[in-house]
C-alpha cells in the first residue's frame, strides 16, 4: 500500500504479527504447530506464551526442550486432538508421567491417563501411601546405620 505525504510516495509496512507457525526442536528432531493449536489448552507450558518464552532460542527461531522424543509425540498429539491422551507403547509408565508433569497438563490429566492405563483411583493413592510407610519401617529397622532412621525414632 502506498501512501503520498510531503517527502513522496511510500511503502506502509504492515503491523508485525506474532506468527502462527511455532517450531519445538526436542533432543535434536523438530515438531510444527501452530500457535492457535496450542492455545487451546492456555494453563499448560506450551499454551501459556509467557512459561513457553522461557525455552526459545532466538538465534534458531524455535523453542528447545532436551526431553524424551516419542512422549513429545503424544503430548503434541492431545493439543492436536483436543486433549486426547495416549502413551506411546516404547515409554515407559513412570517416563511419561514424568514428561506430563513436565509439560504441565495437569494433575487431572495425569488422574485420568492413570486411569486409561488401567489404574483405579483409589489404587493410585493408596499405593503411594504404601510405599511411604513400607520406607518408614525400614529405615526404622535400620536406624542403627542411617542417619534418616536416627532422626524418625
Amino acid at each position: 500500500m502506498m501512501s503520498t505525504t510531503s517527502g513522496g510516495p511510500r511503502h506502509r509496512r504492515p503491523p508485525r504479527r506474532v506468527p502462527e507457525k511455532v517450531i519445538f526442536n526436542i533432543s535434536g528432531l523438530r515438531y510444527e504447530t501452530r500457535r492457535r493449536t496450542l492455545s487451546r489448552f492456555p494453563n499448560t507450558l506450551l499454551g501459556d506464551r509467557a512459561r513457553l518464552d522461557r525455552f526459545y532460542d532466538p538465534t534458531r527461531d524455535e523453542y528447545f526442550f532436551d526431553r524424551n522424543r516419542p512422549s513429545f509425540d503424544a503430548i503434541l498429539h492431545y493439543y492436536q486432538s483436543s486433549g486426547r491422551l495416549r502413551r506411546p507403547l516404547t515409554v515407559p509408565l513412570d517416563v511419561f508421567t514424568d514428561e506430563i508433569r513436565f509439560y504441565q497438563l495437569g494433575e487431572d490429566v495425569i488422574e485420568k491417563y492413570l486411569v486409561d492405563e488401567g489404574f483405579i483411583k483409589e489404587q493410585v493413592k493408596s499405593s503411594v501411601v504404601i510405599h511411604f510407610l513400607s520406607f518408614i519401617t525400614f529405615v526404622k529397622a535400620h536406624k542403627e546405620v542411617m542417619f534418616w532412621g536416627r532422626s524418625i525414632s
